[in-house]
């Protein structure tokens, strides 16, 4: 079962009573089909009708756990709320099953993003449509009881027919049919794309939701920077602390125009200024095409005579012939540089996860303890000496 809870009922029709209820992942029998509904028996013997839409198979029950599998504990690209109950879906689809449901008000973790174009939903247990069997043409008998002649066989197909059906474009022989069918083809209205991103609840559970129903959840003293873009993506890059007010630095993506292969168009830095109690803008680049993952990582770097981690990130941007460099800044106080710029190749994606997703790195170790970083700061001293 795909859903949380699926009534079966005791007739085809919205209003017949409820005979059982299935739970997520409850096996079924199938004992009849009409057209895509099905009378399916449940494990406690209780048989009834449902939707087929609400069933999966073996092989998207498989998926659907490994998808849990692989990212329940990956890092993500910040928490995002939603304003009304919102649907978890097992497929960047609308009309696949609805297993989880997000309560109005509520957070998840955002860990992926794709495009998927919006179609019907193939239910995975189709119904196969069998035609009436065909009655037999009586024979037509004269007037006198004598059958007619019978009638004289086809024309042969030309042996060169092939060659005849030919026709001359860009220099290329191709058959006429091929044409046409590729010019049918280029002619039918292309299904519509929407954006959709992977989300992780607080219970750990993974699915799909509309990237337009999720609200980034940072503070709203930097989200009114916005200006009318969409934030994509946001991380801390530290805190200081401001009269006893903890305030983080930020660092964030946002994409202008819906509907992008590419998962941002702009990044920027924000800091928090001590002097003047405000947020202001330490870094900026716009006009890119950017793509996931966007990672906080270290980097070595001076202060003053001593060599130290310091706070940084990287982020993947495309150039205008389309190759693809991994970019790593730099985050020193106030500052931001860009310190290494090397090529970059998407990894392989999980068997769980449909093509030209993108998806979070993995989660990042846990920060060491204050006896560890006590540690190499002593080793870094006595390297600088």
């Amino acid at each position: 079962m795909g859903p949380a809870v699926v009534e079966l009922r005791q007739e085809l029709s919205p209003r017949s009573p409820v005979t059982a209820k299935a739970a997520h992942g409850e096996r079924v029998e199938i004992l009849e089909r009409r057209r895509r509904f099905l009378r399916v028996r449940t494990g406690a013997n209780a048989a009834g009708w449902l939707d087929g839409r609400h069933l999966l198979n073996e092989k998207q029950m498989a998926a659907f756990l490994a998808l849990n599998q692989s990212f329940g504990s990956a890092a993500s690209f910040g928490k995002a709320t939603v304003y009304e109950p919102l649907n978890v879906h097992t497929e960047p689809n609308r009309g696949s099953p609805s297993a989880i449901q997000i309560p109005e008000k509520g957070s998840v973790e955002v860990i992926g993003h794709t495009l998927a174009p919006r179609v019907p939903y193939a239910a995975p247990l189709s119904v196969e449509q069998k035609s009436a069997p065909r009655k037999k043409a009586a024979k037509k008998v004269s007037k006198k009881g004598l059958e007619p002649p019978p009638a004289p066989p086809a024309p042969a197909v030309p042996g060169a027919w092939l060659d005849l059906s030919r026709t001359v474009e860009d220099g290329k022989d191709r058959p006429t049919f091929e044409i046409r069918a590729a010019e049918l083809e280029a002619s039918r209205p292309k299904p519509a794309l929407e954006d959709w991103s992977l989300v992780r609840t607080p219970e750990a559970k993974v699915g799909w939701v509309l990237t337009g129903m999720l609200v980034m959840a940072i503070p709203d003293e930097v989200a009114q920077y916005a200006e009318g873009q969409r934030i994509t993506s946001y991380f801390s890059l530290g805190r200081v602390d401001d009269e006893g007010q903890k305030k983080d630095h930020w660092l964030w993506t946002t994409q202008s125009t819906r509907n992008q292969p590419y998962q941002f168009d702009s990044f920027r830095v924000f800091i928090w200024d001590l002097r003047r109690h405000r947020y202001e803008t330490a870094y900026m680049e716009r006009n890119l095409t950017g793509y996931f993952p966007v990672e906080l990582t270290t980097v070595r770097a001076k202060v003053g005579r001593v060599e130290m981690d310091q706070p940084g990130f990287s982020l993947v941007t495309a150039a205008e012939d389309g190759t693809r460099w991994k970019k790593t800044y730099l985050f020193q106080q106030y500052r931001v540089v860009m310190v290494q710029k090397t090529p970059w190749t998407p990894p392989p994606k999980p068997e769980a996860l449909p093509a030209g997703v993108a998806t979070a790195a993995p989660a990042a170790p846990p920060e060491p303890g204050w006896f560890e970083r006590l540690k190499r700061w002593g080793a870094d001293l006595f390297r600088a000496k």
